[in-house]
């Protein structure tokens, strides 16, 4: 008997983006290489969703919204200097990942293998004894959370449309290994994933009450077990860190000094401050980085980007409501805490969650502007 393993084009493309991608930062591969695949990918999923699409509809406007960002991008490099020419690529490079997963039929099984197949191969290194600070040979151990939270986000958004109830095992595995990289903004991202969905699972999916509160309670009896069983180490240097850093993070101190920039003068105010040019001794001492993707998102593109990007948010919220499509709001909610620590975005991987956004919304408009053409012929 023969046994025929079926998988479509896109699939396939967006499976080969997660091996890149995850492959590129464990690896020991030059950055160059690495970046070069990932992008490489992310352009292949552009054209074909150009070719087999085409520039029409939601495709149109969401292509011009790039450009867009593009000239926001080029006029934040002249004046600047915190962008770079490449760094056009990547804006086109994570759209083509988001067109690919909305527009494409992608089956759920692909992004849960994919999700899980990321977490089974993180829980074995630990299991071998791995440190979270050797895992990435690209990034430091606090972007072990950002993937990880990403790719189980891509299986929430395949689920997005049928409103079911979401299972626990991928958000109870990820804060695990949250817990396990030591990383506090990972924590809190994977706490409010977990939150989300018992919330949307015991409120938003009819006759599940008692059937999701009793999985909560017995999965919640399992994880402090499991905790304090497998990583009561982890635990412990987490305390340890909670006790020698309080509250306080040396992200607040490059913030503050971001935000003195900005304040200098108009042309910082709109365009972004420069973030590497010594003015700044924190931001100079990371080469720029802001840890922050909002503020990235202004140092690199500007004041227009940035309140185009929250005029998005507000929009994909009042849409989500209406709808009553509460996953989004949990993803939105999620994958904001976790980008406000880090830059992950802006350019960055979850790009693509905000593409994907855009496209949210769009196809709305798309649908009414369609309807008003045959009310016309």
């Amino acid at each position: 008997m023969k046994v025929r393993l079926r998988i479509n084009n896109a699939a396939m493309i967006y499976t080969l983006f997660a091996i890149a991608f995850m492959g590129g930062h464990i690896l020991k591969i030059q950055s160059l290489v690495a970046n070069f695949g990932i992008a490489l990918v992310g352009l292949c999923a552009f054209s074909y969703s150009v070719l087999k699409k085409g520039i029409r509809g939601i495709n149109a406007y969401l292509i011009l919204i790039g450009a867009l960002y593009s000239v926001f991008m080029i006029l934040s490099l002249f004046y600047n200097g915190n962008a770079d020419y490449l760094d056009l690529l990547w804006i086109w490079a994570y759209m083509g990942i988001a067109i690919l997963t909305y527009e494409f039929e992608i089956s759920k099984r692909t992004y849960w293998n994919v999700a899980y197949f990321i977490i089974a191969l993180i829980c074995i290194y630990m299991v071998k004894g791995g440190t979270a600070a050797s895992l990435l040979s690209m990034g430091s151990q606090n972007n072990i959370s950002a993937y990880v939270i990403f790719f189980v986000i891509m299986g929430y958004l395949s689920i997005m449309k049928e409103k079911r109830a979401i299972k626990y095992y991928s958000s109870f595995l990820t804060l695990a290994i949250c817990l396990w990289t030591g990383s506090r903004a990972g924590i809190i991202s994977a706490s409010l994933l977990l939150v989300g969905t018992f919330l949307y699972n015991f409120l938003a999916i009819k006759g599940q009450k008692i059937k999701s509160l009793a999985k909560w309670c017995v999965l919640i009896c399992f994880a402090v077990w499991a905790v304090t069983h497998f990583l009561g180490k982890y635990l412990l240097g987490l305390t340890a860190k909670l006790n020698r850093y309080g509250s306080g993070s040396i992200r607040t101190e490059i913030w503050r000094e971001y935000i003195q920039g900005i304040e200098e003068n108009i042309g910082n105010f709109f365009l972004g401050a420069n973030t590497s040019n010594g003015t700044y001794r924190w931001l100079s001492f990371y080469n720029g980085n802001t840890h922050n993707s909002f503020l990235m998102l202004h140092a690199k593109f500007g004041l227009l980007a940035l309140g185009l990007l929250i005029f998005l948010i507000f929009l994909v919220v009042h849409k989500a409501i209406k709808e009553k499509n509460y996953i989004i709001i949990i993803i939105l909610l999620t994958a904001s805490a976790r980008m406000f620590y880090d830059w992950i975005a802006f350019p960055g991987l979850y790009d693509v969650l905000f593409w994907y956004m855009y496209l949210y919304i769009l196809s709305r408009q798309d649908y009414e502007d369609r309807r008003l053409e045959q009310l016309n012929e």
